[in-house]
C-alpha cells in the first residue's frame, strides 16, 4: 500500500495555480531508476489549445523536495503515465535548497482548449546522475564545464548557447569579428558609428510571425541596446523611425518596452526622455540590470514583453508602431557599449499569452528502489 507525504507546490506564470492534492494513478509506468514520483496535472484555461509540441514553463519549490533530490538536482526527471521521459531543460535553481526551481518541458502533444494533462516528476537515488544533454538536462552556466548538458536544442524549437567560438549558421550580423566574441556566450560591441548612421547587430537568420515569444539571458547591456525581435528587411540606423522593431530598450535611465515602425514612430516613447507622457511604462528607472529579457509577438503587429517573466511596472501590450512581420530575433547595439548574454532561445508562445498552471500532488513510491531506499 502506498503511503502519501502531503508535500505540495505550485507554478505560476501570468496567473495564479490553486494547490490541489492527486492521488496517485495506479496504472502509471516509471522510467528505469525511478523511486519516488509526484503526479502533477497541468490546466490550460484558455479556449484555444497550445501548439503542439509546447513548452511549458515550471517552477518547484525544491526545498520541500529536499530530502528526495541531489544537491544539484541531477536525480529529477519528469514523465508521462506511459513512463516516456519528456524532455527537461533546468533555467535555474539548480539546489536541492531553492524555493524556485525554473524548468522547461517539452511537451509533444502540448495541453487541450480548457484541458488537462497528467506528467510526473521522478525521482532517482541521489548518487544518480539523469543528466545527460539529451532528454534531462541544464542551462549551460550551471554544469561545471559549461554546457556540458545543455540541451537546449533538444525541448526548444530555435535556441544557442554561444559556446563558440564562432557564431552558428543560426545568425547573422554586420559586426567585424574584432567586435564580437562567441566564447561560452555572445559579447556584441560594436563602436559609435554615428558617421555612418549604421547599428551593429546580430540576428536570427530564421524569421518569425505572431505566435513566437524570445527569451535571452543578459549578463550586461547598456544605454540605447534593443533586445527583441527586428525587420531585417529596413536599413537598422539609429534612433526611433530608423527601423522596424518590437524591443526591450535601454535609452535615457530607463529599460522600457517598445516598438518602432519605419519612417514612422515610437510606441512608448515616454519610456525613455522623449515623448508624451509613458504610454507604456518602464519595467524600472535604471540601465544596466541582467536578467531574463522576453518580447512575444502578437497579432496585429502588437507585443507583450516581460522581465524576468514579469510585467514590472509596463501597462501593455504595446499597440502601436510595430513592425511587419516576419522579423528576426536578436540583439542591436547603438552605442558600442557592450551587449552579453549567455543564451537565447525562440520558443511557441502560450495561448493568450497565458502559461498553464500546475498543480503537484503528494510524493509516493511506486516500488521498493535500488540501494536499500524505502518507500516512505
Amino acid at each position: 500500500m502506498l503511503k502519501a507525504i502531503a508535500v505540495v507546490a505550485t507554478v505560476v506564470l501570468l496567473s495564479v495555480a490553486f494547490v490541489m492534492v492527486l492521488p496517485a494513478p495506479a496504472d502509471a509506468k516509471y522510467p528505469k531508476n525511478i523511486v519516488y514520483a509526484i503526479p502533477i496535472t497541468i490546466t490550460n484555461s484558455q479556449s484555444v489549445a497550445t501548439p503542439r509540441p509546447f513548452d511549458q514553463m515550471l517552477t518547484v519549490d525544491s526545498s520541500a523536495y529536499s530530502a528526495y533530490e541531489a544537491a544539484n538536482l541531477q536525480n529529477v526527471e519528469f514523465f508521462y503515465a506511459s513512463a516516456r521521459v519528456i524532455p527537461s531543460w533546468l533555467e535555474s535553481g539548480n539546489s536541492n535548497a531553492a524555493t524556485s526551481s525554473v524548468y522547461w518541458l517539452n511537451l509533444f502533444m502540448g495541453i487541450p482548449a480548457g484541458g488537462s494533462i497528467t506528467i510526473f516528476m521522478g525521482f532517482a537515488a541521489t548518487t544518480v546522475n539523469l543528466f545527460n544533454g539529451v532528454a534531462v538536462g541544464e542551462a549551460p552556466q550551471l554544469s561545471g564545464t559549461y554546457a556540458q548538458y545543455d540541451n537546449g536544442r533538444v525541448v526548444f524549437p530555435y535556441y544557442d548557447n554561444f559556446v563558440g567560438p564562432t557564431l552558428s549558421g543560426a545568425w547573422t550580423t554586420n559586426s567585424p569579428s574584432s567586435d564580437l566574441t562567441v566564447n561560452d556566450g555572445l559579447t556584441l560591441g560594436y563602436p559609435p558609428t554615428y558617421a555612418t548612421g549604421v547599428s551593429g547587430y546580430v540576428m536570427s537568420t530564421g524569421t518569425f510571425s505572431a505566435g513566437y515569444t524570445f527569451d535571452t539571458a543578459v549578463t550586461s547591456i547598456f544605454d540605447v541596446d534593443n533586445i527583441g525581435f527586428f525587420n531585417l528587411g529596413t536599413y537598422i540606423g539609429f534612433g526611433p523611425g530608423t527601423y522596424q522593431g518590437a524591443f526591450i530598450r535601454t535609452a535615457c535611465g530607463s529599460t522600457y518596452p517598445d516598438q518602432w515602425s519605419y519612417f514612422g514612430g515610437e510606441a512608448n516613447g515616454g519610456g525613455a526622455c522623449v515623448g508624451p507622457g509613458t504610454e507604456n511604462g518602464n519595467f524600472f528607472s535604471s540601465e544596466g540590470v541582467p536578467g531574463i529579457y522576453t518580447v512575444s509577438l502578437l497579432p496585429g503587429s502588437s507585443s507583450i514583453q516581460y522581465f524576468n517573466y514579469g510585467l514590472g511596472g509596463t501597462t501593455q501590450p504595446v499597440t502601436t508602431d510595430g513592425p511587419s512581420y516576419p522579423v528576426s530575433a536578436g540583439f542591436v547595439n547603438g552605442h558600442g557599449s557592450p551587449i552579453s548574454v549567455q543564451w537565447a532561445r525562440i520558443r511557441a508562445s502560450p495561448p493568450n499569452s497565458v502559461m498553464p498552471t500546475a498543480a503537484f500532488g503528494v510524493i509516493y513510491c511506486p516500488g521498493q528502489g535500488p540501494g536499500g531506499i524505502n518507500c516512505p
